[in-house]
């Protein structure tokens, strides 16, 4: 394939965003948990194949505008968390070369692919998450000032 991608889910912020990828940086695409391929996939725990992204509207239009990348072909295939027992990312690659369409001999390497990241990917979404309970914790401390 052309690309291939880790997205990590924002429980913060109710998105996925890239932790790694082809040709990326961290964090150098974000898109909506609801409305995107990735997010989809995320949700459903469902992987999904779509060998004509050129005929499907979403946010891969949004990104390949900012990237300059072309998307024809994706497949998605979740990260699903052991400890959390949540779906915590994704895994999604683009174009599979010389035209060809992703198959299922593509996702069952890819769903072994997404088991082998899934505690790296598991262990930076719980640091999210521990981020979000720290924020709650401060808005709690400056309220509890307030009425002191």
């Amino acid at each position: 394939c052309d690309r291939c991608s880790i997205f990590v889910l924002d429980p913060t912020a109710e998105n996925v965003w890239v932790k790694c990828g082809t040709g990326l940086s961290e964090r150098q695409v974000s898109v909506p948990s609801s409305g995107s391929l990735v997010g989809q996939v995320i949700n459903s725990g469902e992987v999904v194949i779509r060998n004509d992204m050129e005929q499907v509207a979403g946010a891969h239009e949004m990104v390949d505008m900012r990237t300059g990348f072309i998307t024809r072909s994706a497949m998605c295939v979740p990260i699903h968390g052991k400890k959390s027992n949540t779906n915590v990312g994704a895994i999604q690659i683009l174009n599979k070369v010389h035209g060809k369409k992703f198959n299922d001999e593509d996702r069952e390497l890819m769903v072994r692919v997404a088991e082998q990241v899934s505690v790296s990917v598991e262990a930076i979404f719980q640091r999210q998450e521990l981020y979000k309970l720290i924020k709650q914790i401060d808005q709690k401390i400056i309220q509890l000032k307030r009425t002191c």
